[in-house]
């Protein structure tokens, strides 16, 4: 068991790599040159991924498929319908509309890849805070750290281009005056402008690329393109 002195020794020797460690990363996403490297990476991958797209969507085995599968899916549908106003004739002369079904703020369901990669985001603090060295210890009560997708609910990856931020850098405008002057640049991406957001805090793109660093894990849609 280490002594109060040697254990007091040992956490500040953590303190200062973790801080050297942050020091470095934000010194990385200070560099332009480095940034313009991952963008121009993102944006080769983007544009392969649509070539490819529009390859298999103009290809006339799709076209075959996808007009086979609509007049399947007409030819169930119409069958439950009549089915159900059959059933229904009786009890309610009128048949009801059908309800619109929505995904809700969950979205699709999320794969197996999905769920590994949110749960090792999840366990990070707030990327913007993380960069900017902040520290919300003095704030009247921590903020809760949340998922914030980047690009919707269900497109192709969806889950996995999540960020953690805290509630103030996600949709809570700060209220205390003091922390207001004391953190001018701090407000939420919903409600606070995301072209302000980005321009102070950085691109999601350039936070989904640090936050994949930072849990050590590829980026998924970039591998797979």
């Amino acid at each position: 068991m280490l002594s109060n002195k040697a254990y007091k020794t040992q956490l500040e020797k953590v303190q200062r790599a973790q801080e050297n460690a942050r020091r470095k990363q934000r010194f990385k996403y200070s560099d332009p040159v480095y940034l313009e490297k991952v963008r121009s990476k993102q944006k080769k991958a983007q544009e392969k991924g649509i070539q490819k797209q529009q390859a298999k969507y103009n290809s006339p085995e799709f076209k075959l498929l996808q007009c086979k599968k609509q007049k399947e899916a007409a030819k169930r549908q119409q069958e439950k319908t009549k089915k159900k106003n059959n059933f229904n004739r009786n009890i309610n002369p009128t048949p009801r509309a059908n309800k619109i079904k929505s995904r809700g703020l969950l979205g699709r369901s999320r794969t197996a890849q999905e769920k590994h990669l949110e749960n090792l985001i999840g366990k990070l603090g707030c990327i913007v805070c993380y960069i900017k060295g902040w520290h919300v210890v003095d704030m009247a009560e921590e903020p809760f750290i949340s998922l914030h997708h980047t690009d919707g609910r269900t497109k192709s990856y969806c889950h996995a281009k999540q960020i953690p931020l805290c509630k103030h850098h996600h949709d809570t405008p700060i209220e205390e005056p003091k922390f207001k002057k004391a953190y001018p640049d701090l407000f939420p991406f919903h409600g606070g402008g995301k072209k302000r957001w980005e321009a102070i805090n950085g691109t999601q793109e350039e936070l989904l690329v640090l936050v994949y660093e930072l849990i050590g894990e590829k980026i998924p849609w970039l591998d797979a393109a």
